[in-house]
C-alpha cells in the first residue's frame, strides 16, 4: 500500500503545483494587459509622455507568459502519466483485494467504482483525491448505518488540504474489507437482496 499512497501524494502535489503555475500564468497575463493599456493610453495623447520603460516591462512580462506556458504544458504532460499510473495503481489495488480476500467479481467491479475513476480528467480544484476521499466517505457511512441512509445527503465537494485525510479513508476502509471480506454490505449487494426479497 505504501506504494500506492506514495503515487496518490505525488499526484496530488503534481496537481497543486499546475494549480500554482495557473495562477501565476493569470496574474502575469493581467500584468500585461496593465502595461498594455498604459502604453496604448500614451500613444493615444496629443503630446505623449516618455515611456519610462514600459516597452521593457512589456517584453519581460510577455517573456514570463511565454516561460510559464511551457511549464505549464510539460506540468500538464506530467500530469496526465500520474494520473494513469494512480488509475491502474487503484485498479491493481481492487484486483488484488479480490484476491486476498476471496472477493466477488460484482464485489470488485463496485469498488473500483469507488475508487478506481479515471483520474487525468481532473486537474482543477477539485479532483480524484476529493471524489475518492467523498466516495469512501459515503461507503464507509453507509457500511457502519447497515443500509439505512434514507436521510443521507451527499456532501458538497471541498478541496483536500492534503492527502493524508485521504489515506486514512482508504487504510479504514481496507480494514473493513480485511474483517468483513465479502460480507461487508455495499450499496448494489442491498439493492440486490431488497429485490430478492420483494420478488
Amino acid at each position: 500500500m505504501q506504494d500506492f499512497f506514495t503515487l496518490i501524494d505525488e499526484h496530488f502535489n503534481l496537481r497543486n503545483n499546475l494549480g500554482e503555475k495557473k495562477r501565476n500564468l493569470e496574474l502575469k497575463a493581467n500584468e500585461f494587459r496593465v502595461i498594455e493599456k498604459r502604453m496604448l493610453t500614451r500613444f493615444k495623447d496629443r503630446n505623449p509622455t516618455p515611456m519610462n520603460n514600459l516597452e521593457i516591462l512589456l517584453q519581460k512580462s510577455y517573456q514570463d507568459i511565454m516561460e510559464l506556458g511551457n511549464i505549464i504544458e510539460e506540468e500538464q504532460e506530467k500530469l496526465a502519466i500520474f494520473s494513469h499510473r494512480l488509475y491502474v495503481s487503484a485498479m491493481f489495488v481492487t484486483f488484488l483485494l479480490k484476491l486476498r480476500f476471496a472477493l466477488p467479481d460484482s464485489f470488485e467491479e463496485e469498488l473500483r467504482n469507488y475508487f478506481a475513476s479515471e483520474s487525468n480528467t481532473f486537474e482543477g480544484e477539485i479532483g480524484w483525491e476529493e471524489i475518492t476521499y467523498n466516495n469512501l466517505n459515503y461507503l464507509q457511512k453507509f457500511i457502519a448505518s447497515k443500509g439505512e441512509m434514507s436521510d443521507y445527503r451527499a456532501p458538497v465537494l471541498q478541496r483536500l488540504d492534503d492527502s493524508e485525510k485521504l489515506k486514512k479513508v482508504i487504510t479504514s476502509f481496507l480494514d473493513r474489507i480485511a474483517k468483513y471480506g465479502s460480507n461487508l454490505m455495499l450499496p448494489s449487494r442491498l439493492m440486490q437482496r431488497a429485490t430478492q426479497n420483494n420478488s
